[in-house]
């Protein structure tokens, strides 16, 4: 939807950003000026050096140097666009959202009936959390909170509740605040009686976990038994505002630090996620129930491409996490997986051995295709049926690799692994796309028993200069520093010819497709035979490098290369007038590139 300024002006002024700002961090003051510790998760301080205007209604960190407004502030937060961080601010408003003029009276009902919804479980899920606040610790569901570590700051943050061991709590509450009984029956809040008239509540004594999503819509409730009786989870029912398929848990509270940490887990239910969360453990997102899908994969790829997926160690889990790959993979993402020790759950682990462990473990986490390579391979001898076969289950994984880069490092792997050509793999993936089983017959000097496995050439940038690999990492580090580069024409100039090529490749793909820059080093690294010369950015110093020195670097290296190119210039041209002194326009030439050199 496209907004005029009106609309957006309006949003702007009827929110005020001390208010959202206030929700992340401390701020003191009075009047127009407040200052406090900066909320952006990846600036971590001790002393306050965050400021915002009231008046002007800006936002400005002399720390980490980020500013703007409200909507920056929020997409910033909590990963939004910019229209969904306008439909969030009129919807914290109370602001309707504008009409299209094409928008049919249909359209018109049914959006209203969303909010409806929305507005209805928000204030069911007021009621629940209420109903916790107020039980004695003595009680059962406080006893639960404390044995699964679920503190009063978890709890508020997410709004935990709890519904009462009746059958019409929820029913009174709604009826109380003259809520429709419909809505709340549409949205299996509220059952029909199987006999005679009138509803009765769907969830009766159990901890109820509000679903949110990463707008700040309240959508559904998981319900939780607090002993083993089951079922052990009631999900809200699919209706027209909740669809778990497109839905993680937890997300308006992690986007932020998924996206400061530049990676995700993926952890299976609500409690998991809750103790990860309470531990530290914050750029984590929970399913509810259900595998990954490709609306899973869509979502979470607007925050980051790498995730680790962390399901519960049992069969179950596991064999979730292997179907869950090829829509990973679908969707250019990058996961990774681990198994934790003991077959223990997330929830389990982390209560038993802590925090430090469990990032040690995440840091040991594998590539998830590798892993279900290696569960493939198991029992593998060598035979060439048995590579067949291995290809027949891989072959489907294969295929849906889109990303270029990580497909040929998955070939490349299967290639070292089962002593077979690429070509040989490539027959094999494109065989079984088309329902094909090509015989066991090796074509033509493709021998996987006899015949070495060809090696695909690899650039080496072991002889490049620093200063050349240092410009080709500060372009890697942002679209800024690689437009400045190409501006300067010096990319010809580049004296070693691996690094050259490697360059002229980077600028091919980064003009095609420019918005696709944030992939661009994990494509070039799949060509070169050492990847640590082309992730120097990713690494001190150059990663916290700030916006004037690296300009500085660039231009030291720029003019490094240049004198460099114009030296290798003069040497030719020396040697060809040795080699001919009746040529004198080779001397003016020569005194043409010193004069060249002054002008550096």
């Amino acid at each position: 939807m496209r907004f005029d300024q009106d609309f957006i002006e309006k949003v702007r002024e009827s929110n005020n950003l001390i208010d959202i700002i206030s929700r992340y961090t401390q701020l003191k003051g009075a009047g127009n000026r407040h200052t406090g510790l900066c909320p952006f998760p990846n600036h971590n301080e001790k002393t306050p050096s965050f400021s915002v205007s009231e008046g002007q209604q800006l936002y400005h960190c002399f720390g980490c140097k980020k500013s703007g407004n409200i909507f920056h502030f929020v997409q910033e937060m909590q990963g939004l666009s910019f229209v969904e961080s306008v439909e969030y601010l009129a919807q914290k408003a109370s602001i309707p959202m504008p009409v299209q003029e094409e928008q049919s009276p249909q359209l018109t009902k049914y959006k209203n009936s969303l909010n409806s919804s929305w507005k209805l479980i928000e204030r069911s899920a007021d009621y629940y959390f209420q109903n916790l606040q107020k039980l004695p610790e003595s009680h059962p569901a406080k006893q639960y909170c404390r044995k699964r570590n679920l503190t009063d700051e978890v709890i508020n943050e997410f709004k935990i509740g709890f519904a009462h061991d009746q059958w019409d709590g929820l029913l009174n509450f709604l009826n109380k605040i003259k809520a429709p009984q419909s809505v709340g029956q549409n949205l299996g809040l509220l059952k029909k009686r199987k006999s005679g008239d009138g509803l009765y509540d769907q969830y009766r004594n159990r901890l109820m976990f509000p679903i949110i999503t990463q707008t700040e819509k309240y959508v559904g409730f998981g319900g939780r038994v607090l002993d083993d009786s089951l079922p052990k989870y009631i999900n809200s029912a699919e209706s027209s505002v909740f669809k778990k398929s497109q839905i993680f848990y937890g997300l308006n509270q992690s986007a932020k630090y998924i996206r400061t940490k530049g990676y995700a887990i993926v952890v299976e239910g609500y409690m998991d996620f809750l103790a990860l969360y309470a531990k530290g453990v914050r750029n984590v997102v929970a399913t509810l129930g259900t595998a990954l899908t490709p609306q899973h994969a869509k979502l979470i790829g607007r925050y980051t491409s790498k995730l680790i997926i962390l399901f519960d160690g049992d069969k179950a889990g596991q064999a979730a996490a292997q179907k869950s790959l090829k829509v990973l993979l679908e969707a250019q993402l990058l996961p990774r997986s681990v198994i934790l020790p003991d077959n223990m759950d997330p929830d389990d682990f982390i209560a038993q051995k802590g925090a430090d462990e469990f990032q040690r473990v995440i840091a040991a986490s594998e590539d998830l295709f590798l892993i279900v390579m290696q569960d493939k391979l198991k029992n593998f001898k060598g035979a060439a049926t048995e590579k067949v076969a291995v290809m027949e289950e891989l072959a489907p994984l294969m295929r849906s690799v889109k990303h270029l880069g990580l497909k040929e490092l998955y070939l490349r792997e299967l290639s070292d692994r089962l002593q077979v050509t690429e070509d040989w793999l490539l027959k094999m993936i494109n065989a079984s796309g088309k329902n094909e089983k090509p015989s066991l017959q090796e074509p033509k000097n493709t021998d996987v028993t006899d015949k070495p496995v060809v090696k695909r050439k690899l650039l080496s940038l072991a002889k490049a200069p620093k200063h050349e690999l240092y410009l080709i990492n500060m372009a890697l580090k942002s679209t800024e520093y690689f437009d400045k580069i190409i501006e300067q024409g010096v990319i010809e100039q580049i004296s070693d010819q691996n690094l050259l090529e490697v360059f002229k490749r980077a600028e091919q793909v980064y003009r095609q497709s420019p918005e696709e820059f944030d992939k661009l080093t994990a494509l070039l690294v799949t060509q070169i035979d050492q990847p640590t010369y082309l992730s120097a950015h990713l690494a001190e110093p150059l990663s916290t490098m700030d916006n004037a020195g690296s300009l500085r670097l660039i231009d030291d290296c720029v003019k490094k290369i240049r004198k460099q190119s114009l030296k290798a210039q003069t040497l030719q041209l020396l040697k060809e007038l040795k080699q001919d002194s009746s040529k004198k326009e080779k001397l003016e030439q020569i005194m043409n590139i010193q004069k060249g050199k002054l002008n550096l």
